[in-house]
C-alpha cells in the first residue's frame, strides 16, 4: 500500500495524453501502464493480479485501416470506434502512361463460371474497358502509393475493400504488411459501409484473439497454482 501511495504522488504521474492507468502492484513490485482508453475504476486484492480487465481492453481494440481499391485509384480510411475518417486519397489518371509501366506484375483473377475468357474490368469514367495488363499495371501503382502512406497507419491491420476480382488481384503484388484475409466487397463503398464493415470484421478478430489470451490466462494460472 505505502508504494501505491508513493506513486500516486509522482508529480509527472498525470502530465500525459493517456486516458487510463493500470498498476499492478506486490510485496516485491509495482509496475504501471499508460492507456489510451478510459478503463473502469477498480481495485482487486488477491494472490495473483487482476488482468482479465486488460486481455478484455486489449482484445477489443478494433483500430484498423481501410484501403478502398477501384481502377481509378484508392481511397485510406483510419477507422475505430467513432467511425471511418478519409486521411488520404490516391486518384490515376485516366491511361497509364507507357514511360510509367510497372513490369513484373502477375495477374491473377478467377473467371466466373461459364466463363472462357479472362475478366475485364469497368473503371467508372475511364471510358472503356481497362484489359488486365491495364489492371495490373493500376493495381502496382496504388500498391506504391499505400507503401507511402503506411506511417500514417503503422501497426494497424489493413482491410481491403473493393470488388472482389480488385482486391483478390491486389493481395499477391501488395507489398504492404499486416493486409487481413477478410475484405470488405462493394464497387462503391460509402464511409459508412466502411466503418460498419472494418468494425465487423475487427470485432469478429477480437473475439477470436480474447478466448486465444483467456486460455493463456488459465494456463499461466493454473501452472502457478503447481509451482
Amino acid at each position: 500500500v505505502q508504494a501505491i501511495e508513493e506513486f500516486a504522488q509522482e508529480p509527472n504521474l498525470w502530465i500525459t495524453d493517456a486516458r487510463g492507468l493500470v498498476v499492478l502492484a506486490s510485496e516485491d513490485a509495482l509496475d504501471a501502464f499508460y492507456l489510451d482508453h478510459p478503463v473502469q475504476d477498480l481495485a482487486v486484492v488477491g494472490d495473483y493480479h487482476h488482468i482479465k480487465p486488460l486481455l478484455e481492453e486489449q482484445a477489443s481494440d478494433n483500430r484498423c485501416a481501410v484501403a478502398v481499391l477501384s481502377v481509378d485509384g484508392a481511397r485510406l480510411y483510419r477507422v475505430d470506434r467513432s467511425g471511418a475518417q478519409l486521411i488520404q486519397k490516391c486518384d490515376l489518371p485516366e491511361r497509364m502512361s507507357p514511360s510509367k509501366r510497372i513490369p513484373g506484375v502477375q495477374f491473377r483473377t478467377q473467371a466466373n463460371a461459364g466463363a472462357t475468357r479472362g475478366a475485364i474490368f469497368h473503371g467508372h469514367g475511364a471510358g472503356a474497358d481497362l484489359k488486365k495488363k491495364e489492371v495490373a499495371k493500376r493495381l502496382r501503382a496504388i500498391d506504391e502509393w499505400l507503401w507511402g502512406q503506411i506511417d500514417l497507419v503503422v501497426g494497424m491491420p489493413i482491410i481491403l475493400g473493393g470488388v472482389t476480382y480488385l482486391t483478390a488481384a491486389f493481395r499477391p503484388v501488395s507489398k504492404c504488411p499486416n493486409i487481413l484475409d477478410e475484405t470488405i466487397d462493394g464497387s462503391r463503398l460509402t464511409e459508412n459501409d466502411v466503418a460498419d464493415h472494418a468494425l465487423e470484421i475487427m470485432a469478429s478478430a477480437a473475439r477470436d484473439a480474447f478466448e486465444k489470451a483467456r486460455r493463456r490466462y488459465l494456463e499461466l494460472s493454473r501452472s502457478e497454482e503447481h509451482t
